[in-house]
């Protein structure tokens, strides 16, 4: 009875442990632990679906969301600005009247001549996370609803446009998808609400379209390796060394024809032999005499 009853508290405390276990990979992340080299192959498969939206963030954004960490991106912008007219040595050009007389200002300082250009300016971007670290599946579900809405207002995958999506940093796109989702709600109100679809119409939609991209694929592209795989950990394979090639062999000397073998010479008939004489038969032997009969006893 004893034996039972440790048997079945073992088997129920490594169930609750393996279940424990299997949450905390799901839900508990560590970001500062980072992902482990299979995580990283799940996660590079679900951004590969979305590269045709986010093109090269399609992965960052991905990893960002799984462990919750902040998105961090450069936005470009041009502007105008006024710069000084230099001569062919580099140096200012100062503006002159029609009579060629240096123009000066009001403090008796010559007037530079200036142009207006167009430079680019790179701001640096940090999108707070205020929804935290999500299962793959969540994740998966953000990227998806953030293509919808932009597709719909008729927006490229940028980092400005998906941030905007997911966090409601842009007005026009109204509430964020995860600022709903921080705020408490389901994933098929968000749905509902901001695209006026359901989750299992996205879902089935997004993976047909996967299915024709891949059926699109010419067959020796089809099953090859992400490029991503080797920046996600995997070590490169070992290149053999290439074999030394044999030295070429010259040409073969032409083999002596063998003289022809002589004829052999005809073996000669034998002779015939002699047909036997026949034996003479033998002459019949001549009948014996018959025995005269004995006489009889006389009676003793």
């Amino acid at each position: 009875m004893n034996c039972k009853y440790k048997k079945y508290r073992w088997m129920l405390l490594t169930g609750l442990i393996s279940y424990g276990t299997a949450m905390g990979q799901t839900e508990n992340i560590d970001p500062a632990a980072g992902e482990s080299l299979g995580e990283k192959h799940v996660l590079q498969k679900v951004a590969s679906g979305f590269e045709d939206f986010a093109g090269e963030n399609a992965l960052p954004l991905v990893e960002a969301l799984r462990l919750g960490q902040d998105l961090n991106y450069d936005v470009e912008t041009q502007i105008e600005v006024e710069v000084p007219v230099l001569d062919s040595d580099g140096n200012p050009v100062y503006k002159v009247d029609a009579e060629g007389v240096q123009l000066l200002d009001a403090d008796g300082n010559p007037i530079p001549e200036t142009t207006i250009e167009q430079q680019t300016v790179v701001e640096n971007i940090v999108v707070t996370n205020t929804v935290g670290a999500q299962g793959v599946g969540n994740v998966k579900l953000s990227m998806l609803m953030a293509e919808r809405m932009l597709s719909d207002k008729g927006l490229d995958g940028t980092m400005d446009n998906i941030s905007g999506a997911l966090f409601g940093l842009d007005p026009a796109l109204a509430d964020g998808i995860l600022e709903m989702r921080a705020a408490g709600s389901g994933w098929g109100d968000i749905s509902k609400e901001l695209l006026g679809v359901k989750v299992g119409e996205l879902m089935s939609g997004h993976n047909k379209s996967l299915r024709d991209k891949s059926a699109r694929l010419p067959k020796e592209k089809v099953g090859m390796k992400s490029e991503h795989l080797a920046s996600a950990g995997r070590p490169e394979k070992i290149t053999r060394p290439e074999k030394s090639k044999r030295p070429e062999r010259g040409a073969r000397p032409e083999k002596v024809a063998k003289p022809e073998k002589p004829m052999r010479p005809t073996k000669p008939e034998r002779p015939q032999k002699p047909e036997r004489p026949q034996k003479p038969e033998r002459p019949q032997k001549p009948e014996r005499p018959e025995k005269p009969a004995k006489p009889e006893r006389p009676n003793r």
